[in-house]
C-alpha cells in the first residue's frame, strides 16, 4: 500500500481518533491558544512515541504488550508502534487534566485556585481513564476499533498489568505536568453562566471518551467490564457535585451592579448625615436583591 492508503487507515479507518484529534484542536486552541497547543503537542507527541517503543521492545515503562503485527499493512507506524496511539495520547492527557482542574475549580471559577491539587486530580484522571480504555481495547475484534493490543502478562484489572499502571502514572504525571506550566500564569475569573465555562466542553469530551468505551463493551457482550467501567467514574461525580454544591453562586452582572451602586449611595449620604436619604437608599438596595 501507498502512504495515501496508509494515512487513509490512519485517519480515515480510525475516524474515532480523528474526531478526538478535532476537537483537541479546537477546544486546545480556545483554552491553550495556538502557542501554547503547539509547545504542548511538541513535548506530548516525542514522549507518547518513546514510551509506546520503550514498552514494546523492553517493557519499560508499560510493561510488555504487542501489537497486531497485520495493522502494518493497513495504517502508517511509528518504528513498532501505530501511528494512532502516540497521537491519541496527546489529547486523552489533555481532556484528562481539563476535567481534572474543571472538578477541583467548579462552575463558578474558570480556574483552579489550588494549582497543585489540579494537577493531582489530573493525573489521576489520566490514569484512571485506562482502567476503561486499555480493557475494552484489547477486545477490540468485537467492535470498531478492530484487533489492536494485547499484553503479554496476567493483570489484576481485567487483563490490564499492575506496572503498566505505573508506567501510565509516570507519563500522566509528565504531560500534565507539562500543561500546568504552561498555564502557571492563567487567571481565576468569576463564570456566571456554566455553558461558558472554558473547562467544560474538554471535560465532557473525556466523559465521552471513558464512557463511551463502557458502554461499547456492554453492547459487544462484555457486561462486567462495561458495568465496572462505569462505576468507578460514580465517586468522581459524586465528590465533584459535593465539592461544588458548596461555591456559592455569583449574582448576574446586572443585579451586582445596582446593588454596588446602592451601597455606594448609603455610604455617602451616611456621611452627610441624611437619615431619611439612607432610610430611602437601603429600601431601594432591598428592592434591587428582590
Amino acid at each position: 500500500m501507498n502512504f495515501l492508503e496508509l494515512s487513509w487507515g490512519t485517519f480515515g479507518g480510525r475516524w474515532f481518533v480523528t474526531a478526538f484529534a478535532v476537537a483537541y484542536v479546537f477546544l486546545g486552541r480556545r483554552l491553550l491558544g495556538w502557542k501554547r497547543l503547539g509547545v504542548y503537542t511538541a513535548v506530548a507527541f516525542p514522549v507518547a512515541v518513546l514510551a509506546e517503543n520503550a514498552s514494546v521492545n523492553w517493557g519499560i515503562p508499560f510493561t510488555h504488550y504487542e501489537f497486531n503485527a497485520a495493522l502494518r499493512g493497513e495504517e502508517l507506524w511509528i518504528l513498532d508502534v501505530p501511528l494512532f496511539v502516540p497521537l491519541s495520547y496527546t489529547f486523552v492527557m489533555f481532556f484528562a487534566w481539563s476535567a481534572g482542574r474543571f472538578a477541583v475549580s467548579g462552575p463558578w471559577r474558570s480556574a483552579p485556585r489550588n494549582r497543585l491539587v489540579a494537577y493531582a486530580i489530573g493525573v489521576l484522571f489520566a490514569t484512571w481513564s485506562t482502567w476503561s480504555l486499555d480493557p475494552v481495547t484489547q477486545i477490540g475484534d468485537l467492535w470498531y476499533i478492530g484487533e489492536t493490543f494485547s499484553y503479554q502478562g496476567p493483570g489484576f484489572w481485567f487483563g490490564l498489568p499492575l506496572g503498566s499502571q505505573v508506567g501510565w502514572f509516570v507519563v500522566s504525571a509528565l504531560l500534565c505536568g507539562a500543561l500546568t506550566a504552561l498555564t502557571r500564569n492563567e487567571n481565576c475569573e468569576r463564570v456566571v453562566v456554566v455553558r461558558h465555562h472554558p473547562l467544560l466542553l474538554p471535560s465532557v469530551v473525556f466523559l465521552i471518551e471513558v464512557v463511551h468505551v463502557s458502554i461499547v463493551a456492554v453492547v459487544v457482550g462484555a457486561h462486567t467490564l462495561g458495568g465496572s467501567g462505569l462505576i468507578v467514574w460514580l465517586p468522581v461525580v459524586a465528590v465533584s457535585v459535593a465539592i461544588w454544591s458548596q461555591q456559592p453562586r455569583p449574582q448576574s452582572p446586572g443585579g451586582g451592579a445596582v446593588e454596588s451602586a446602592s451601597r455606594e449611595r448609603q455610604s455617602r449620604e451616611g456621611q452627610s448625615g441624611d437619615g431619611s436619604s439612607l432610610a430611602r437608599a437601603t429600601s431601594e438596595s432591598l428592592v434591587a436583591k428582590g
